[in-house]
């Protein structure tokens, strides 16, 4: 398939996410930078040409390309060649983007079509997918950035917004060095979340490369913070200083600097530089409204080991009520490591039910796990979810952990009624569907119920597989249904995510079995076992 992208030269950025992600599925995009035929003089045919042989058409319509004459003469030619009748017009709009209303006469067409806003690199993702979708074509998925290393986002972000004339330096580069960089980031992110942090770094030195290559006076913030990570990683110390001073003066140096700061100063055993920095770390995020937890986490942990905080609700410098809830539930996480439960539930009981969140109580509730005290873990959670009934997405996981506590007091079919509860919520996450769904159908074969399994399998079946997890919760539903091909297929394609499905249920099994070996409550055949309280 062809697919033509209309855009201005100065949201390049923009159409480089957007072609790469049209590329991994096969798709060509046309790149005038890499078309020989393409002059300053004679390029209005071979570029007019493009448009009208093009299969799909898409315009990214922003402040630039609304007043740009080459965006102008595409788009009137693609709405003269038919692309909206055939459903093949597609329109994304950029931040700022002026109302609709206001745009040129030219462009009535594409206003007339519904459009897809992006305002970040990652919706690109997304509207790319849908894209594809719509043309009946498969959507092949990049490789995520780590959750606490967002690489290639930042540095798609820090391009998109670089001073004009590095921009400008964009533009005149072809698709397939952009391409390479891409492909190098992605390589990085895949090596550290393996924790294979000397290939993450190698990929990480290339990558610099190719963005001096792409743009030589372009300094990227980072990708270097990323190469820091993983000299600290290998034990580099003197590698992640000089690098964290080449970044002392950089114009968008965050709360992620001063974390490496205190990371380094940490490895140093410098604990009064370390917890400045990262004090430094946790006020910039507050001044952004930001939330960084491995920021509290490290300067709850310090204030506790230097004594500077007391220890049933340490808050120095904290006079913030949500900030005292987020350093108590981060003091208890670090009594937990030190195997002191009963400690950890006297930091989180200094707070009233009002006063908890989702990650305090779940905290909590492990504590209490942890000290013995399961009954009262369950009790605290079911209270917490009558009271709190305007959570969302939390609630899900805060249910699939009560499910997990019914399990160890025996009571499995409880724990079923509970995860079906998650399940049969109108705007359940797909993620935690996922993960309920397949709970439940383990549970289900746990308990002997063999419509429950396939009940369970079949939700899970509906949800097509996207990530490593999808593909490996769906894997694990076929092979509950004794598909074994396709269960074989799904497992291959999760990439190591979990064990093998029949030795994860031999797992469970035994583990049921030292709990357990059938449920001990009052029911009748699991179906009506008590249900989990009502929750508004």
């Amino acid at each position: 398939m062809r697919t033509f992208i209309s855009h201005s030269g100065l949201d390049k950025a923009w159409f480089r996410c957007m072609a790469v992600a049209l590329a991994r599925a096969g798709v060509t995009i046309w790149d005038y930078q890499a078309d020989d035929r393409t002059t300053i003089a004679g390029s209005l045919d071979v570029e007019l040409d493009q448009v009208r042989s093009s299969d799909v058409f898409v315009v990214l319509v922003s402040n630039h390309s609304l007043v740009n004459p080459h965006v102008t003469r595409e788009v009137v030619a693609a709405t003269a060649a038919g692309f909206a009748a055939r459903r093949r017009f597609f329109v994304v709009t950029l931040p700022a983007t002026p109302p609709r209303p206001t745009w040129p006469r030219p462009f009535m067409a594409a206003a007339a079509i519904v459009a897809n806003a992006a305002s970040s690199f990652e919706d690109i993702e997304t509207i790319t997918a849908e894209v594809l979708g719509t043309v009946g074509c498969r959507y092949v998925p990049g490789t995520p950035d780590p959750p606490r290393l967002p690489l290639l986002a930042r540095t798609l972000q820090e391009l998109g917004s670089a001073a004009p004339a590095i921009v400008g330096d964009l533009a005149t580069r072809p698709q397939s060095q952009f391409n390479r960089l891409v492909h190098q980031l992605e390589l990085a992110a895949s090596a550290y979340a393996a924790e294979r942090d000397d290939d993450a770094e190698a990929a990480l030195d290339l990558a610099r490369t190719q963005l001096r290559a792409l743009a030589s006076s372009f300094r990227p913030y980072y990708l270097v913070i990323a190469q820091v990570v993983c000299a600290l990683h290998r034990d580099r110390l003197d590698s992640a200083r000089a690098l964290l001073e080449s970044l002392a003066d950089h114009p968008l140096r965050d709360e992620s600097w001063h974390a490496a700061c205190g990371r380094l100063a940490q490895r140093n055993n410098n604990l009064a530089s370390a917890l400045a920095s990262w004090r430094a770390a946790v006020d910039l995020c507050q001044k952004g409204h930001k939330s960084d937890s491995e920021a509290l986490a490290n300067l709850c942990q310090l204030e506790l080991e230097l004594g500077l905080a007391v220890e049933r609700a340490p808050s120095v410098g904290y006079a913030n009520a949500r900030e005292r809830v987020w350093l108590c539930t981060l003091a208890a996480l670090v009594y937990l490591r030190r195997d002191d439960a009963v400690a950890a539930v006297a930091v989180l009981d200094e707070l009233s039910v009002c006063e908890l969140d989702p990650p305090s109580i779940s905290v909590l509730a492990t504590a209490l796990e942890a000290a013995g005290d399961v009954d009262g873990a369950v009790q605290r959670l079911q209270h917490f979810l009558v009271v709190r009934g305007d959570m969302r997405g939390e609630r899900a996981a805060l249910l699939r952990q009560l499910a997990r506590l019914h399990i160890s007091r025996g009571a499995l079919c409880t724990a079923a009624s509970t995860l079906r509860a998650i399940l049969d919520a109108p705007a359940v996450l797909k993620n935690e569907a996922m993960m309920a769904g397949t709970e439940l159908a383990r549970l289900g074969r746990a308990i002997g119920d063999e419509g429950l399994t396939r009940w369970a399998s079949t939700f899970v079946r509906r949800h097509p597989p996207g990530d490593p997890a999808d593909y490996y919760c769906f894997g694990f539903a076929a092979h509950l249904l004794g598909e074994t091909q396709l269960a074989a297929a799904m497992f291959e394609l999760s990439a190591g995510y979990g064990r093998w499905y029949t030795e994860v249920l031999s797992l469970d099994a035994a583990a049921v079995a030292s709990v357990v070996p059938r449920c001990r409550w009052p029911c009748s055949g699991g179906r009506d076992c008590a249900a989990v309280p009502r929750v508004r």
